[in-house]
């Protein structure tokens, strides 16, 4: 018998129920100004019962190894510039980011010593 608005979960031969949580986005991908070289780091984290996956998507299409809250390109070129957004979703709910821009600038800035 299923409780309305809990998940039943059976571990180590015991059954309980955990309250379902509604998807929700908590934390969105920022726009990025990079130079040819840098470390794109986009975060989009989110909460919800059953527990949520993530696709980082690259405009509009799904891009590799994307699969995780945190997306990262350790060396940046022309061709990671574009428009991120992050597909959240669980067996219950979807959701969507907000659309982060990626701009890479041709001239990288000088290294410190």
């Amino acid at each position: 018998m299923r409780r309305s608005g809990l998940k039943n979960v059976l571990k180590k031969g015991r059954r309980f129920y955990t309250p379902e949580t509604s998807l929700q986005i908590i934390n969105q991908p920022q726009t990025q100004k990079l130079k040819i070289g840098d470390t794109l780091l986009l975060n989009c984290t989110a909460i919800g019962i059953p527990m949520p996956r993530y696709q980082w998507i690259r405009n509009g299409l799904p891009v590799s190894y994307g699969c995780e809250r945190h997306y990262k390109i350790s060396k940046v070129n022309r061709d990671n510039q574009g428009k991120y957004r992050c597909h959240v979703y669980n067996d219950k709910a979807e959701q969507w980011s907000l659309e982060a821009d990626v701009l890479i600038d041709e001239v990288k800035y000088p290294e410190e010593m």
